[in-house]
């Protein structure tokens, strides 16, 4: 509570500046069967707010059935609200005041945005600000990385394939006519944000969770050359910034990319690495490697040189796949959120695939400090 009231006044601070400044104070007669509602708390404010979302959505409020879904890393909360005909998603991203984390508004525009496009999308269909909340379009339960587990390698192939695809449409055409206003965090995924991707990995994983001695110096040099290298070559377009296929619905055998607020101006190997490497996957390496090659035929189609991509896409999957591990390491241990270190050993191992693809001797240390888990 206190991180939001220090926005405001409280009501008697209020009414002793309206008595100093002589503004007239006249009360408000209920009518016999009105009610207050006591919003003095952040959960009541939170749930008022649904209420009257909900109803504006759904006709026979009282006929509706509530569960909650359980989310992933985030700290947002999920629940799918249902009646005989109708079923919607609310998120809500807690509160949002003047000053303080507006993820709730970007999540909203770009979605908007994106759903204008025809980039597939959840719909919007109400929200509120300062609360946080919105209600969007229910996608089902099964997401991609469920969906794909089951096919054989030629259906993996095909809708893998599909899914770069999208990846495409979302990049070169979500970034006509989208603002870096739309942003919360960085409106620009560029070398000083690889670098700090680079820094999460050694504070998180190195340092908190395998305990690893290293010179900080030879670390951090490789480091700035990574990160200057996720930026040559690249094409740049709308970055999703975690696009893997837990943040893909499947239905009704189409995808649909979910967690796209901290979108931002990037580079498409960077997306296009975190799908193709993605631990929860854990495709095998054909597969990758024929999906580098369909993303490379694409990225021709705009003129890129095909060997350029490739070399754009290993260092910002390595950018990426250090990012990766520095997550899971702190979701699992700070957030005590166990699940994610179960793909902890295959984030090491696609990690070591990617800089053995290197020749580059800027990158031996690294490679060396990698080699031992």
């Amino acid at each position: 509570m206190s991180s939001y009231f220090k926005y405001g006044k409280s009501s008697i601070e209020s009414y002793n500046e309206m008595l100093n400044k002589d503004i007239e104070i006249i009360p408000y007669y209920l009518l016999e069967n009105n009610t207050w509602d006591d919003l003095g708390t952040v959960k009541s404010f939170t749930d008022k707010n649904l209420e009257i979302l909900i109803k504006k959505t759904f006709i026979n409020f009282n006929d509706i059935e509530i569960n909650e879904i359980e989310g992933d890393g985030s700290d947002r909360n999920w629940i799918r609200i249902k009646d005989k005909n109708n079923s919607l998603i609310a998120v809500s991203h807690g509160l949002n005041p003047p000053d303080g984390d507006l993820q709730a508004k970007s999540f909203v525009k770009i979605g908007m945005h994106l759903h204008e496009k025809n980039i597939p999308v959840p719909k919007i269909y109400e929200y509120d600000f300062f609360s946080g909340i919105a209600l969007l379009e229910d996608l089902g339960d099964l997401r991609f990385q469920d969906f794909i587990s089951e096919k054989n390698e030629k259906d993996k192939k095909t809708f893998c394939e599909k899914i770069i695809k999208e990846l495409f449409d979302f990049s070169l055409k979500g970034i006509i006519g989208f603002s870096h206003e739309m942003t919360y965090q960085t409106p620009v995924y560029d070398q000083k944000l690889s670098f700090e991707e680079c820094l999460y990995f050694k504070n998180e994983f190195l340092k908190e969770y395998l305990k690893a001695d290293f010179d900080n110096e030879k670390l951090d040099k490789e480091f700035r050359y990574i990160s200057e290298n996720t930026q040559k070559n690249s094409l740049t377009g709308l970055m999703h910034r975690d696009f893997q296929s837990r943040n893909i619905m499947m239905k009704n055998n189409r995808p649909f990319f979910i967690d796209f607020q901290g979108a931002r101006k990037g580079p498409v190997q960077y997306d296009l690495a975190s799908f193709i490497i993605d631990p929860y996957m854990n495709l095998d390496q054909n597969i990758q490697n024929h999906l580098l090659d369909f993303a490379s035929e694409k990225a021709s189609e705009y003129k890129i040189n095909k060997n350029n991509f490739k070399k754009s896409f290993y260092f910002c999957g390595v950018s990426r796949n250090l990012q990766i591990l520095g997550a899971f390491s702190f979701l699992s241990m700070k957030k005590n959120k166990k699940y994610f270190e179960t793909y902890i050993p295959a984030a090491i191992n696609s990690l070591k695939k990617l800089l053995g693809k290197f020749e580059d001797p800027q990158l031996n240390y690294l490679k060396s400090i990698i080699s031992k888990y």
